[in-house]
């Protein structure tokens, strides 16, 4: 086996969590709050739950029990620390992030998603595919008209537009885990339930790489790489590295997010890559 992890932060702090080993691995991308409070002593509430969550899941993703059993577990466990940080204070936005999972349970790999973090897969015969939730790209594509319609009348960039909309952006991560939108892990065990889960004979797989959607933005909106180059040029943690740097110096390029229409600048940007020998 073959493992790195990359993550790269697209402010002062990183919200996501990238962790892989010889028989597992998995990202978290932390869904930025809306409001301001901070129970933790961490820079944001959601790097706390991302980190606690991870923590949770490393420990006990090898398990015999399902990666639902273990998830739920997980988001429990989870919840009941951020509420005893919160000492009796009302939770105004709780802390919510995406999953993409993988883990080899004896002769088949085992792969979960919930959000909008992607998971590539190669197999044997060099095809690649993707496994994704598309729920989420609906609200968010949704979002991003709205912004370039204001964007449009009055006559700012859309990354100014942004700021002073702070409401369109509002709007879709509150319909986050409820009925007929995008689910992501928050505090209700019953999330876990939405996500989406299957299972593949290991000796049938090559590579299997998980991102967080600031790195998918590399073939998915900067189109740098097709996804079947992406991870036809991914062997090694400096190949990562330097499809990251041309990512960086394209969305420098496009500070104002007007060409390549995105709400920030840069996002936090997560991968982990397992090599099948």
């Amino acid at each position: 086996m073959e493992t790195f992890q990359l993550s790269y932060a697209g402010k002062q702090w990183n919200e996501d969590y990238v962790f892989v080993a010889d028989n597992f691995g998995f990202v978290l991308d932390g869904v930025t709050s809306s409001s301001k409070h901070n129970f933790s002593n961490m820079r944001s509430d959601v790097v706390w739950y991302c980190q606690t969550l991870g923590e949770y899941i490393k420990k006990h993703i090898c398990s015999k029990k399902s990666i639902f059993e273990i998830l739920k577990a997980a988001v429990k466990r989870t919840a009941e620390s951020y509420e005893k940080l919160a000492r009796g204070k009302k939770v105004l936005d709780f802390p919510k992030s995406t999953i993409s999972l993988f883990r080899i349970v004896g002769d088949v790999v085992e792969f979960y998603t919930l959000g909008d973090s992607v998971i590539l897969i190669e197999d044997i015969f060099g095809k690649v595919f993707k496994f994704f939730d598309s729920r989420n790209g609906i609200n968010d594509n949704i979002a991003l008209t709205v912004m370039k319609y204001f964007s449009t009348k009055e006559k700012k960039s859309i990354r100014q537009t942004r700021l002073d909309h702070p409401e369109i952006i509002h709007w879709g991560k509150n319909l986050c885990n409820t009925r007929g939108h995008q689910y992501v892990l928050s505090k209700n065990v019953d999330d876990v339930d939405y996500g989406i889960c299957f299972s593949i004979d290991v000796k049938l797989i090559s590579k299997v790489i998980v991102l967080s959607d600031g790195f998918s933005q590399a073939f998915d909106l900067f189109k740098l790489e097709t996804e079947e180059s992406f991870v036809k040029k991914i062997n090694k943690k400096t190949d990562a590295e330097k499809i990251y740097k041309k990512l960086r110096k394209m969305q420098q390029k496009d500070k104002d997010c007007n060409k390549f229409l995105r709400t920030k600048e840069t996002d936090d940007s997560s991968i982990g890559f397992l090599k099948i020998n």
